[in-house]
């Protein structure tokens, strides 16, 4: 009988299972937690996050309580509400893949508590799993700075309140306890804005911390200047008569006939804050002006106007300079007329200061201002910038804004141990000109370099003159230029303009022995100010000129800032430059996707031929080559690069991409000592080429991880492994689906584009 039981419960089984199958029912078992999970990771002031993994797909449901309450059950934890008298601190949930680490994050906690965490986890089919429960975590208490901010002062210091607060505290104000002063303005207490647009503090004021630091700023107000009076007045040679005093206006001097030139002191009355013009050139409070004599009378007229633009006083100098007592000869000899100079502002860190000359001179029939830069001056004002702004990392610039506009050639005078003092304390030059900018990083000049070239020790780099040049190119030249482009459908909207940089000292023997600066390791920013008729979206990209008239694009961005467009030109090179309009359609990629970086490539004389644009072929060596040299600002026609592929003629002009990217080390050919241009690329070997063209760019991936989401990344060669990573890190190349990159498929041409683009936005370079 009991056999016969048996049989009966066992068919009754096989029945309820067919019966479960055919009607598509799955019974699935409970969820577990994976071992050892969850794990506490991290807690700050109001949130916490644990690391949980399930043995299915499932929802994490997690609730927080006090210490001290009871434990919940499975369901309290899904539905996350009140129990047994409970009061629940927060609750949430969150989904799991299977066997997939999953980080949870709970919010809303108190900073400074202690907690206990339960976690819940529920599949598909509602069944819930046993809880787990995290015991006594405890969220930290963030504490908070308190501190002031000179703000553009120029001498004093500032207050030190070295306490460490926490939220809801209250601090008490300081007064302007280091005796903070500002030429020009008065101190009027602390502020919570830098512009003085925020809430304004005094002494003993109290302030409430909330959850962050705080830094007040000085206030400051400007003086109103009215008084357009000297308070001194000297000359190098001679006695002023009458002797200067506040109420005298009219002076003469006597001087002998040896004395071909003398110089003018003024001194403002309101400590530099007036504007002050010696013969029609600006002239700075303290400092001596050169005024050339001739024979007879000398007009020197000084004019001051105040700080606040309307009152003004003339002084004047009338200088009598002997003749010449050499006898009976008729002979009479004069002195060159005067030269005027006019001051130039120097900005460092966005403070104006006056560092320098500007003169008007020619040199082989162009015209030229030459602008000499005050190295002590500089150096007064660099050390200043460095303990008032406390910063010798980055954002440093020194920007020199030439005042003549006209001249043919503008040309700024800088010695070499002050280019040096740039390197050492990295701040980057600026020389703006009207329109134009050159913009060149900290340590491009490599003036120690420069130096062992010129046969000049670092101690003597003194000797050295550093000349950077920004010239109106002849109208010879710009016809050529413009008769080129007008062939090939391109229209430059930038008159064409020369950057130039030169290294040249005197040796002992008198004999001028210079250098040209043309090539550097980083990009050399050239930024054109877009007249206001021109349409900014017509910029397609900027160009570098070949000797022959020809042009090749140099990466630029086109951007906006206050109301005014600009175009900003990269390049690792000194040559001509200016701004094109060059819109391409290539009519192949017109349903396709990669339309859009295609499209721009081409516009920006990236990708020639469009017409022969074929998307999904495999690239060639040599095109993706000559893809990435372009796209680089690298291409020059003329390039006289030494190359040893046993298989690249270097008399061919077409070979001459694979030359440049041979000398950038971007490609190095195979052990074969060849290079075979016409192969096919293969996507393993388009990403080494690419990581060393990011090598050029200085771009850093920060996605380090990126790789392993790709399960075929272990079919990627040893040797080129890590390039891979790093490409991938940058986001600089993408896979051909969500899970794969396919290393050894060949790379296709618009692939290529793409990734260029890629790469040339996420380097900064072109705008997205």
């Amino acid at each position: 009988m009991m056999k016969f039981s048996n049989k009966i419960s066992m068919v009754v089984l096989l029945c309820l299972l067919i019966i479960g199958l055919q009607s598509g029912l799955v019974y699935a078992a409970s969820p577990n937690f994976m071992a050892d999970t969850p794990t506490f990771v991290f807690s700050d002031d109001s949130s916490a996050r644990f690391n949980t993994a399930s043995d299915q797909d499932v929802t994490i449901y997690y609730l927080v309580t006090d210490t001290v309450s009871p434990p919940p059950l499975s369901e309290e934890v899904k539905t996350g509400e009140d129990y047994g008298g409970v009061t629940i601190i927060t609750s949430g949930n969150t989904p799991a893949v299977i066997d997939e680490m999953t980080q949870v994050n709970i919010i809303g906690l108190e900073p400074g508590s202690p907690y206990n965490a339960y976690f819940v986890l529920e599949n598909s089919s509602h069944e819930l799993s046993e809880v787990r429960m995290i015991e006594s975590f405890e969220t930290q208490v963030s504490t908070y700075t308190f501190t002031y901010n000179g703000n553009g002062n120029t001498g004093g210091a500032v207050p030190i309140d070295g306490t460490s607060y926490y939220s809801a505290d209250i601090a008490t104000v300081n007064g302007n306890t280091g005796n903070l002063v500002r030429t020009g303005y008065t101190f009027a207490g602390w502020n919570t804005l830098a512009d003085g647009n925020g809430t304004s503090y005094g002494e003993d004021d109290t302030f409430v911390i909330g959850t962050s630091n705080v830094t007040l700023y000085a206030h400051w107000t400007s003086i109103d200047y009215t008084d357009a009076s000297l308070s001194g007045l000297t000359i190098s040679s001679g006695l002023l008569n009458p002797v200067f005093q506040l109420n005298e206006r009219v002076f003469t001097v006597s001087v002998a006939n040896n004395i071909s030139s003398i110089t003018v002191t003024p001194v403002d009355e309101d400590e530099q804050q007036a504007t002050i013009k010696v013969n029609g050139v600006n002239a700075t409070s303290g400092q001596a002006f050169p005024v050339n004599l001739n024979v007879g009378s000398n007009t020197i007229i000084v004019v001051v106007m105040a700080h606040d633009g309307e009152a003004t006083e003339t002084y004047t100098i009338t200088v009598t300079r002997a003749a010449s007592s050499g006898g009976n000869s008729r002979k009479r000899t004069t002195t060159p007329p005067s030269v005027p100079q006019e001051a130039v502002a120097i900005v460092v860190n966005g403070k104006v200061e006056s560092a320098g000359t500007e003169t008007k001179t020619t040199d082989e029939d162009k015209s030229v201002v030459l602008v000499k830069a005050n190295s002590q001056v500089i150096e007064s004002i660099i050390e200043d910038a460095i303990i008032n702004d406390n910063q010798t990392g980055s954002n440093n610039l020194i920007q020199i804004l030439v005042n003549d506009t006209i001249s043919d050639v503008a040309k700024v005078e800088l010695t070499g141990d002050m280019i040096k003092r740039f390197e050492d304390n990295t701040f980057d030059l600026s020389i703006k000109r009207d329109n134009v900018e050159y913009l060149i990083p900290a340590g491009a000049f490599t003036i120690s370099t420069v130096g062992k070239d010129l046969g000049v020790t670092d101690t003597s780099l003194i000797d050295i003159i550093i000349e950077v040049k920004i010239t109106k190119l002849d109208a010879s030249v710009v016809k050529k230029y413009n008769e080129v482009a007008k062939a090939n459908g391109v229209t430059f909207i930038f008159p064409p303009i020369a950057f130039e940089i030169i290294a040249k000292t005197t040796k002992a023997d008198g004999a001028t022995v210079e250098v040209a600066i043309n090539k550097f390791n980083n990009y050399l920013e050239r930024i054109m100010e877009i007249p206001p008729e021109v349409d900014p979206s017509k910029i397609t990209t900027g160009v570098v000129f070949n000797p022959d008239g020809t042009y090749s694009h140099v990466p630029t961005e086109v951007y906006q800032k206050e109301g005014k467009w600009y175009a900003r030109l990269k390049s690792l090179t000194n040559s001509h430059y200016s701004v094109a309009w060059n819109l391409i359609t290539v009519k192949s990629v017109e349903n396709h996707w990669s339309k859009d970086a295609v499209n721009d490539m081409a516009s920006r004389l990236v990708i020639l031929h469009a017409e022969r644009f074929n998307p999904d072929k495999a690239i060639t060596r040599a095109d993706f080559t000559d893809y990435i040299i372009r796209a680089l600002g690298l291409y020059r026609v003329g390039s006289n690069n030494e190359i040893k592929f046993k298989d690249v003629n270097t008399k061919d002009e077409g070979t001459q991409a694979i030359r440049i990217a041979h000398a950038y080390y971007i490609v190095t050919g195979y052990p074969d000592g060849t290079f075979r241009p016409d192969q096919m690329i293969t996507r393993e070997e388009a990403m080494v080429i690419y990581q060393r063209a990011m090598v050029i760019t200085k771009l850093i991936g920060v996605d380090q991880n990126r790789y392993q989401s790709y399960t075929d990344y272990e079919e990627v060669e040893e040797w080129a492994t890590s390039y891979v990573r790093e490409v991938l890190s940058a986001h600089v190349f993408n896979g051909t689906t969500a899970t794969t990159i396919t290393p050894k498929a060949n790379l296709t041409y618009a692939e290529a584009a793409q990734a260029i683009k890629n790469l040339l936005v996420t380097s900064k370079l072109i705008n997205k």
